[in-house]
């Protein structure tokens, strides 16, 4: 079989690959590619409008090539592989509310763009709005994934957000309740949008 390459999402270097899918170890920072889960998702979206005329699917595919691997690389190439290959709106809710560290980064980079389907744009506003403060909720501890949550809220502002927000704000006032640290800065910004949201 022919030798191909493939990136690594997580350092971006490149390394021979042999074109099986199956996850491979990145020889250079020790990540595991996952070739499996980008393989089995891809077939889906492009899949999914010619077998169910789902509408999402084809929207979802549209904006990855246009904005993740097109010529205008307005998000990091790999944030859709980083986020866990998600495939639907059920998919991003889910990583949302239980991803970790790199998956939450690449799933809110995913979710700031100027133009992201309406599926997620539309439909997806609520439930997404409402992933993010149940991840919140739940009192999570690391504040780096804390402002990734914001980043998305901001996004994805619903008004159930406000009292939450408000909380986290004088539960950790060193680093979420200061507004010259991005984390204090993000919680700002995601707290007005949700105090404006209807």
């Amino acid at each position: 079989m022919r030798s191909r390459i493939i990136a690594c999402p997580y350092c971006y270097s490149g390394l021979p690959w042999n074109g099986q899918i199956k996850d491979v170890k990145c020889p250079n920072c020790g990540h595991v590619i996952p070739i499996s889960k980008m393989a089995s998702s891809l077939v889906h979206l492009f899949c999914a409008p010619s077998i169910g005329g789902q509408r999402w699917a084809y929207e979802f595919l549209r904006f990855l090539c246009e904005h993740g691997w097109g010529n205008a690389v307005y998000i990091g190439r790999h944030d859709w592989v980083l986020a866990g290959c998600p495939i639907d709106l059920e998919d991003i809710c889910r990583i949302i509310e239980s991803g970790n560290q790199i998956e939450l980064t690449g799933i809110s980079r995913l979710l700031s763009q100027q133009s992201i389907p309406s599926f997620i744009a539309h439909e997806g506003r609520k439930k997404i709005g409402l992933a993010a403060i149940s991840r919140l909720k739940r009192g999570e501890p690391d504040y780096l994934l804390r402002e990734r949550i914001y980043y998305i809220l901001r996004n994805f502002p619903i008004k159930e957000g406000e009292k939450i927000l408000e909380q986290l704000k004088r539960d950790y006032p060193n680093i979420d309740g200061d507004e010259e640290t991005p984390t204090g800065s993000a919680l700002k910004e995601a707290l007005m949008k949700c105090k404006r949201s209807k």
